[in-house]
């Protein structure tokens, strides 16, 4: 952006800041409903100015009129014709050509004779210094009241959604100008202005921070005091990042605010792309992304969420030195979750010397911040709950956590080596050779997933409902479900479909025999009795959890529905399939589909390495699924 188009940017920003909170004390001081300003009436306003000799006003109005509606072409004459008249011919022929762009044809050849007029006026005389991008023109600082505009009276709520619209695009342009002019005083205080109309705290806060540093609160110039009044009083002048109540915004107002700058929106959108909550898929880089772009304007909640990110090894790559550093940051403005992870570093040795006293002090710190702080103390708990996650996982301890956006339980399954298939000659060749396979740890549904949990997935992403058994309830595995409905699901959960392998070790439970319980079928079991199978096909789902688990604490991995699994199938896969996390062929037409079927003599198929397959289209009377992820792959 050169200096001079800089310049014309703020006298637009600022006609546009200044119209419509003129627009808007007039309405008040009035006692009427507030008045629809439109395009048509600016022109009007403007001309009325040249006319008075009113120059400056009537550079600032068109330059409202640009900001409401940029297409057109009346308001750019204007403002050429006024710098014209100033003597600024160089901008003069730059609006000209704006207008000449625009300008039906009847009326270019009057512009072509103005841009000639001021283009032979500019080249007479010297080129004026370049204007600084340190302060804004007189002009622009200049006190300016907008015309008395009558108009209609219009709807109020109409008339807020329209000025609202044209603060946002008067942030837009200014956090676009304040990114490559970061210390223009005049920019952040209109920056202030416009986040205190739209209470944008983060954006207000980012401003507040900034205009200290730039020395402006102690300024003896009224309008600066009156901002830096007003940020005081919305707490925008030091402390944390506040914070706002982003539920009740839609997503696509949550992001636009954050594209703002919006440091306390943009961790919100970070929660949201973590959570899977407002709309949005879970997605952790996502999330990522959105946490750094907070915790880089110096919000806490950013920082201690982006630290959070970095400890867990969730949308990057773990790394305890990056944990440690933006904990430290947001520690500095008494962040709980910050100064939690902190005591958790510090006991454990990670990122920084093992030292039980700054454990102690940063852990007492998080319990001090947390008493008058309801979000922080939910916060921690969560950032707790993982961080016990994380111990065991280094221990390489079974234990169980949840996730957050379908409920579903999940038992961790410790890293390791387990025998796979079989050597029984007498056994499907696809399920040959007995092979060793190494898995790192991962996560495993503890049941299988239920009617209720896919119905709240149709219900969230408008996808059809199949149809269940008719003794099927809401605790009932589901059923009739496809390869890629269960992968949807999966992907809307923010967790995915285990590999043939992972399914294998969870059902084994660590034992080398047919079933977890032995190398005999046991009708109790599990749910596949054979003689009522074959008089009520498909009738016989039964609740989660109705039988005995196996020894991984794991329901229903030998019985009940039969579950999808995230590879292709390849028969012959055993015989060169990689020994460390195998995730099946990179392609095929048939899907794995385990655990066997409940129909029919079916029952005989469950021992621990039946394998069997679907096209991933089909769905049927005991397709169902149960749900995995990965672990943290944090090392003690």
């Amino acid at each position: 952006m050169s200096r001079i188009s800089a310049r014309l940017v703020i006298f637009l920003c600022f006609a546009l800041a200044l119209a419509v909170t003129s627009v808007t004390l007039l309405s008040a001081n009035a006692g009427m409903h507030s008045p629809q300003v439109t395009y048509g009436q600016l022109i009007k306003a403007a001309r009325a100015q040249m006319d008075q000799g009113k120059l400056d006003d009537a550079f600032l109005t068109a330059s409202a009129a640009i900001a409401m509606d940029e297409k057109r072409w009346e308001a750019y004459a204007i403002a050429a014709l006024v710098l014209g008249a100033q003597g600024n011919n160089a901008d003069a022929v730059k609006f000209v050509d704006k207008a000449f762009a625009r300008a039906p044809e009847e009326k270019k050849a009057t512009l072509s004779e103005m841009k000639d007029k001021f283009g032979k006026a500019a080249a007479a005389v010297q080129k004026p210094a370049a204007a600084s991008a340190d302060a804004l023109p007189k002009e622009a600082r200049r006190k300016f009241e907008v015309l008395v505009m009558i108009a209609q009276d219009a709807d109020k709520a109409q008339y807020q959604q329209e000025r609202v619209k044209l603060l946002n695009e008067l942030m837009a342009k200014n956090t676009e100008f304040v990114s490559e002019y970061p210390d223009n005083k005049d920019a952040w205080l209109m920056r202030a202005a416009v986040a205190i109309e739209l209470d944008y705290p983060g954006i207000g806060w980012q401003a507040g921070k900034k205009l200290k540093a730039l020395g402006l609160a102690d300024s003896d110039d009224p309008k600066v005091g009156k901002v830096m009044a007003q940020l005081e009083r919305k707490g925008w002048l030091g402390g944390s990042c506040p914070r706002r109540d982003w539920s009740k915004s839609t997503t696509e107002q949550l992001k636009a605010v954050a594209d703002a700058g919006d440091a306390d929106a943009q961790a919100a959108l970070g929660d949201a792309y973590y959570n899977g909550s407002s709309g949005l898929a879970s997605d952790n880089a996502q999330a990522v992304a959105w946490y750094r772009k907070a915790a880089e304007q110096g919000s806490a909640d950013g920082q201690a969420s982006l630290g959070m990110m970095y400890l867990f090894g969730e949308g990057v790559a773990d790394d305890d030195a990056e944990a440690v550093k933006w904990a430290r940051k947001a520690a500095e403005q008494d962040n709980a979750v910050a100064l939690s992870i902190l005591g958790f570093m510090y006991s454990k040795g990670r990122g920084v010397a093992e030292d039980e006293a700054e454990a102690a002090k940063w852990t007492a710190k998080a319990e001090e911040a947390v008493k008058s702080d309801e979000v922080q103390k939910k916060r921690i708990a969560e950032v707790d709950e993982k961080l016990k996650v994380v111990e065991a996982v280094m221990r390489g301890e079974r234990h169980e956590t949840k996730n957050v956006k379908d409920g579903s339980e999940l038992v961790f399954i410790p890293a390791g080596a387990f025998m796979m298939g079989c050597d029984n000659i007498l056994k499907s060749s696809g399920e040959r050779p007995y092979h060793q396979v190494n898995l790192d740890g991962y996560y495993i549904g503890k049941y299988e997933v239920t009617v209720a949990q896919y119905r709240a997935f149709c219900n969230s992403t408008s996808r059809r409902k199949p149809a269940q058994p008719s003794t099927s309830n809401d605790d009932c595995p589901v059923v009739n479900v496809c390869w890629d409905d269960a992968a949807a699901y999966c992907d809307w959960a923010g967790l995915r479909l285990p590999t043939e392998a992972e399914w294998e070790k969870a059902t084994r439970g660590g034992t080398d025999t047919d079933y977890w319980w032995g190398n005999r079928r046991l009708l109790c079991a599990s749910n596949w009795d054979e003689v009522n199978s074959r008089a009520n096909v498909g009738d016989y789902v039964v609740k989660v959890g109705s039988y005995a688990p196996n020894p991984f604490g794991l329901f229903d991995m030998s019985g009940n529905a039969g579950e999808w699994c995230s590879d292709w199938f390849d028969g012959n896969y055993y015989e060169d399939s990689p020994t460390d996390n195998p995730k099946g062929p990179d392609h095929g037409e048939k899907r794995v589909f385990r655990e066997g079927l409940n129909l029919g003599t079916c029952g005989e198929k469950q021992y621990s390495f039946f394998r069997f397959s679907l096209k991933p289209g089909i769905n049927g009377i005991n397709t169902g699924f149960r749900v995995a992820k990965d672990a943290p792959t944090k090392k003690p």
